[in-house]
C-alpha cells in the first residue's frame, strides 16, 4: 500500500472516531475480532440503555472539560478575550460592510436625484427647490409654457440638467463668468457698468425673453423695448403741451434685486424650483476681478440684480414696474396730466399752465418711493413752452425733431471728413470706423425723427469710404449671428452643432466593494510583560527546586488536548493489534 493510501485510510480512521461514540467504537471492533456474534442483535432495551450510556459519557466529557479548564484560569481568561475579540472582529466587520453598503445606496440615490432634479444652487437661493407646486390655470390663462421641475424647464429649453444647473449656479467667488463686462461713458458725463452676457447664458435668456416675458401684457404708458413703440412714440404724446416734467429713476436695474425677479416669476403661476431659477438665470452680482497667487478670481458683492446689457432686463423691469406706471398713471390722470415711461425716464405733461406742479412731483415721489425706487434728483427737469421741451432727446415743442446743435455738429463733421479724410476726427470720443458706426447710427436716428433733417446727411455718411475694407455701417462678422442665436435660442434649438455640454461630477458606484480589513496594528509589549522575569533568572531567586517542582505541576496538571476517548482509543488498538499478534504466532 503506497504512502498516500495509508495516508487516507488514516484520515478515515479519525474521522471515524470523532464522529462515532466509543462504546459503538469498541461494539464494532468487538464484532470485527470475533468477540461479538453478528447473529446476536441487540434488543432494544440494550440499545436504549446504550445511547442513554453514549449521552451521560459525553456530559461527563463535557463536565470533565470545564474542570480542566477551572484548574488554569489564566488560560480560561485567555480563551474568553480571544472569544470577545473574535465577536468584536465579526461585529466590526458586520458593521462596516453595513455602512458601505448604505453609503453605496445613498451615493445611487444621489446620483438618480442628480439626474432628474437640481438640489442645490448656492448659499441662501435653494431652501425652495424642493416645491415644485405650480398654479396651472393662471399659467394657462397666461398663455405661458407650463413647467412645473427643473427638468421640464431644461428639456423646454433645449439643454440637458447639467447645463441648467451650471449656468444658474449662484457663486460669490468664482474662476469665471458668464458675463462679460465694459463701462461705457454717459452724455451727461460718468461712467455707465455694461455687463454683457456670454453666449451660452444669453441663449438661456433669449427663450425666456421670448416665450415667458413677452408673452404678458404690459401698462400702455410703457414705451421702452417694447414691441410696436419707442422713444418717437413716447414723445409724440407729449408735443404741444404747456408744460413737460422729466423725472430720472436713479440706479434702475440695479434697484430690482433677486428676490423681486423670483417674486415675479412666481405671479406669473411657476413654482419656488423654476422661479428660483429663472431668477438666477436674469440676475447677477457686482463682481470685482481680483488676482491671488497667479490665479484671477471673480469677487462678487451685494445682492444679484438685473445686470445691464443682458437680453431679459428691461422686459422684467417693465413688468415689474407695471403697477408704478397703474399708480403714477392714476394720478396725472385725476390731475389732468399724461404720463409715459422709456425704461427709467418718467414723463408728465399737460395742456394748462396752472396745473399744480408741486403737488403733482410730491405725490409722485410718495409713490416711486413706495414702489422701492429713487428719484434722480439732478435729472429733475420743468419744461415750459417758451422753453425747449425735450423728452427722450426729442425736442416736442411744435414738432419732433434732434436738437439743432447737435445737427450742425454732426453736419460741420461730415463736411470735413468729405474734405480732409478720418485723419484726426473724433465724435464722443471715438475715432477711426467706430467713429463712422456712430455718426451713421445718429443720422438714422434724425432721419427716424424728422426725415427732412436726416434723409440728406444719411445719404453723405453712406457715400464716405473707410480706407480699411470694411464696409460703413456693418459690423465685423462675428462667430455667430444674433438672430440666428434668438431664433434658435427661442425654439430650444442648439445654436451650433458643436455645442458644449457640462458632464456631471457624480459618478454612480453601484457595485459591490469588497471590504477590506484595516491593517493590524503592531501591538507593543505592555511594561509588564517587558519586565517579567525568565525562567533562569527566576531560578536565582526561588531556588531550582521550586522551579522544578512548578515545572511538574504544570506537566501533570490535566490538559484538554488529552481526553479519556482518546486513552480508550489506544487501549484498544493496542488490544486489536495483541489479537492479531496472537492469531498469527498460533
Amino acid at each position: 500500500m503506497s504512502e498516500s493510501e495509508l495516508r487516507g485510510v488514516r484520515q478515515r480512521l479519525f474521522d471515524r472516531i470523532r464522529s462515532e461514540t466509543d462504546d459503538q467504537k469498541i461494539h464494532e471492533d468487538m464484532k470485527l475480532l470475533g468477540f461479538w456474534q453478528e447473529e446476536g442483535e441487540l434488543s432494544d432495551s440494550e440499545k436504549t440503555l446504550l445511547q442513554r450510556q453514549d449521552e451521560l459519557a459525553n456530559k461527563l466529557h463535557d463536565l470533565v472539560a470545564d474542570e480542566v479548564e477551572a484548574l488554569d484560569p489564566e488560560n480560561l481568561i485567555k480563551d474568553l478575550r480571544k472569544k470577545q475579540s473574535n465577536k468584536r472582529k465579526v461585529r466590526h466587520r458586520e458593521n462596516r460592510a453595513a455602512r458601505e453598503q448604505a453609503k453605496r445606496e445613498r451615493q445611487h440615490e444621489w446620483t438618480v436625484k442628480n439626474q432628474t432634479e437640481i438640489l442645490y444652487l448656492g448659499e441662501g437661493v435653494s431652501s425652495t427647490l424642493n416645491d415644485s407646486t405650480i398654479d396651472v390655470e393662471l399659467l394657462q390663462k397666461n398663455k405661458l409654457p407650463v413647467l412645473s421641475t427643473a427638468h421640464d424647464l431644461s428639456h423646454a429649453m433645449g439643454i440637458s440638467l447639467a447645463e441648467l444647473r451650471f449656468m444658474s449656479f449662484s457663486r460669490k467667488v468664482s474662476t469665471l463668468r458668464h458675463y462679460k463686462q465694459f463701462d461705457m461713458s454717459k452724455k451727461s458725463g460718468g461712467i455707465r457698468r455694461i455687463a454683457a452676457p456670454m453666449p451660452r447664458l444669453k441663449r438661456l435668456q433669449y427663450w425666456i425673453l421670448d416665450n415667458i416675458l413677452n408673452l404678458l401684457p404690459l401698462h400702455t404708458a410703457a414705451h421702452g423695448f417694447v414691441a410696436g413703440r419707442s422713444i418717437i412714440s413716447n414723445a409724440k404724446d407729449h408735443m404741444g403741451s404747456e408744460i413737460v416734467i422729466n423725472l430720472d429713476l436713479e440706479n434702475f436695474f440695479p434697484t430690482i434685486i433677486y428676490r423681486r425677479v423670483k417674486g415675479l416669476f412666481r405671479s406669473f403661476g411657476y413654482s419656488e424650483q423654476i422661479s428660483t431659477i429663472l431668477g438666477l438665470i436674469c440676475t447677477e452680482f457686482d463682481f470685482e476681478q481680483v488676482k491671488l497667487d497667479g490665479q484671477h478670481y471673480f469677487v462678487g458683492s451685494g445682492e444679484r440684480k438685473l445686470p445691464q446689457g443682458a437680453p431679459t432686463s428691461p422686459a422684467i423691469s417693465n413688468l415689474i414696474c407695471q403697477r408704478l406706471d397703474r399708480r403714477l398713471a392714476g394720478m396725472a390722470k385725476a390731475m389732468a396730466y399724461r404720463y409715459t415711461r422709456y425704461a427709467d425716464d418718467l414723463t408728465f405733461s399737460s395742456k394748462s399752465p396752472a396745473r399744480p406742479v408741486q403737488k403733482l412731483l410730491w405725490r409722485s415721489r410718495q409713490i416711486i418711493r413706495d414702489e422701492g425706487f429713487i428719484i434722480n434728483k439732478p435729472k429733475t427737469r420743468i419744461m415750459r413752452q417758451h422753453r425747449r421741451q425735450e423728452v427722450t432727446g426729442i425736442v416736442i415743442n411744435e414738432k419732433m425733431s434732434v436738437n439743432r446743435a447737435t445737427r450742425k455738429r454732426l453736419r460741420a463733421l461730415v463736411y470735413q471728413i468729405e474734405k480732409s479724410g478720418f485723419e484726426n476726427k473724433q465724435w464722443d470720443g471715438k475715432t477711426g470706423l467706430a467713429m463712422l458706426r456712430s455718426i451713421r447710427g445718429m443720422a438714422q436716428f434724425i432721419n427716424m425723427v424728422n426725415p427732412a433733417h436726416g434723409k440728406e446727411l444719411l445719404t453723405r455718411i453712406n457715400q464716405l469710404k473707410y480706407p480699411a475694407d470694411v464696409l460703413p455701417g456693418h459690423a465685423l462678422p462675428g462667430p455667430l449671428s444674433k438672430k440666428i442665436l434668438r431664433k434658435k435660442s427661442a425654439a430650444g434649438e442648439v445654436p451650433r452643432t458643436e455645442w458644449w455640454e457640462p458632464v456631471s461630477k457624480v459618478k454612480d458606484v453601484v457595485e459591490d466593494k469588497p471590504v477590506v480589513e484595516p491593517p493590524k496594528p503592531l501591538k507593543r509589549k505592555s511594561f509588564r510583560a517587558r519586565s517579567k522575569p525568565k525562567a533562569r533568572d527566576k531560578a536565582k531567586d526561588v531556588g531550582f527546586d521550586k522551579v522544578v517542582q512548578a515545572h511538574y505541576d504544570n506537566l501533570v496538571r490535566p490538559s484538554k488536548k488529552w481526553s479519556w476517548k482518546t486513552l480508550v482509543l489506544v487501549i484498544g488498538l493496542v488490544t486489536a493489534a495483541a489479537f492479531f499478534a496472537s492469531q498469527t504466532f498460533l
